[in-house]
């Protein structure tokens, strides 16, 4: 028969016991989910974390967390980082906890992926000399220094956390950077590829840096591994666009933006849609009023905030086809994210028209979905 380390730890302590304090850790837990953390008394995590000790006498932080894992119904959140961070800030040091116990496994995937992110930056023609053995010591050194309380995150090194994403998606974003930018690179003339090779290094710099240029070349390769890019930043007036291609012998402008400010939510605070339709209609009609010199239609890809919803976005592109101002907008193609996927377009029936022939090839070579603006409350 298999033993119980902690039945036999528990002595004469009650089931109920270990229930309540499991009871009280799961109500701390939601405190801090709901974004309450920062009211939770010293003297409550020392009633809990006591509490723990009292119940179970050779409690450590791998018994911490099997509790934790059997309030929150085998999940082992963030809430228990921050929890027992507090505790070790209040607590003598013979009776802390070595959060390492819990982080180990977390820190061991992260530091797996950085290795294979190393050995895909090495295999790519273009992005071995920006991610170089430097970068990736600096991103080995924050996941050293990881503590579990939030998510692991950096806006220094956001590449990483990008090839994290696409990587649990079955993708590899080193490899489609690699790929988009030798095919724009093949397009750019001698002026313009002094600028792409500039662009080159924002992949491996901050969030700010990186963003936009990881959307911009992912937005254009597609086109110019097809062929269609015919000009890599034109010049529109005093601006340049992202790329002009032709389709079927129509020209159409490019033009990729990212929405990087949302709204920050309190609790249960009242939604207001006209917020972030109001955000969209400003990025579309900045984008218009940049370009206005532009004699062709201009296809405009946006991604989003995180926090936008979706019927504030077909609100925000609605009212911009209504606006004169925004006749040279063909069209608007939001993206779920600046990795440039589940693509879905919306047509300006009042702009500059694009032939029919020329939406179907854009379609067809982006797997575009319709975004229906007739129905702010339809999910497509």
């Amino acid at each position: 028969m298999d033993r119980d380390p902690i039945k036999e730890d528990l002595g004469e302590s009650s089931d109920q016991v270990l229930e309540e304090l499991r009871g009280q850790l799961k109500h701390l837990s939601h405190q801090i989910t709901d974004g309450k953390g920062g009211t939770i008394s010293d003297a409550e995590i020392q009633d809990l974390f006591e509490g723990f000790f009292m119940a179970i006498p050779r409690f450590d932080a791998q018994r911490y967390e099997e509790q934790f894992r059997l309030s929150r119904n085998g999940l082992l959140l963030q809430p228990a980082f921050f929890l027992l961070k507090r505790w070790n800030s209040v607590a003598e040091e013979a009776r802390r906890l070595d959060v390492e116990v819990l982080l180990k496994p977390y820190k061991d995937h992260l530091r797996q992926v950085l290795d294979s992110m190393a050995v895909a930056a090495r295999q790519t023609q273009h992005l071995a000399t920006v991610f170089d053995q430097k970068w990736f010591t600096e991103v080995h050194r924050l996941i050293d220094v990881y503590d579990g309380v939030d998510s692991f995150g950096t806006d220094t090194h956001t590449a990483f956390i990008g090839f994290l994403q696409e990587m649990r998606e079955g993708g590899d974003l080193l490899s489609r950077l690699d790929t988009a930018y030798k095919a724009i690179a093949q397009v750019a003339g001698r002026q313009r590829i002094k600028t792409l090779k500039k662009k080159l290094e924002d992949f491996s710099r901050p969030l700010t840096d990186y963003l936009g240029t990881v959307f911009e070349i992912l937005v254009l390769g597609p086109c110019a591994e097809a062929g269609w890019l015919k000009e890599y930043e034109p010049k529109v007036g005093r601006r340049h666009a992202e790329g002009l291609v032709v389709v079927n012998g129509t020209h159409l402008l490019l033009e990729a933006t990212v929405v990087t400010s949302g709204r920050e939510l309190v609790g249960f605070q009242a939604i207001s849609l006209e917020e972030g339709a109001n955000k969209t209609l400003t990025k579309i009609l900045d984008k218009a009023q940049q370009l206005e010199a532009a004699t062709d239609p201009i296809l405009l890809f946006l991604s989003p905030h995180l926090s936008m919803l979706p019927q504030e976005l077909k609100r925000g592109i609605a009212q911009a086809f209504l606006q004169e101002r925004c006749r040279s907008i063909a069209g608007v193609v939001v993206s779920d994210s600046y990795c440039v996927h589940r693509l879905r377009v919306g047509w300006n029936s009042l702009g500059r028209p694009v032939p029919k022939t020329v939406q179907d090839e854009l379609s067809r070579l982006y797997q575009f979905q319709r975004l229906n603006l007739d129905d702010p409350w339809s999910d497509d």
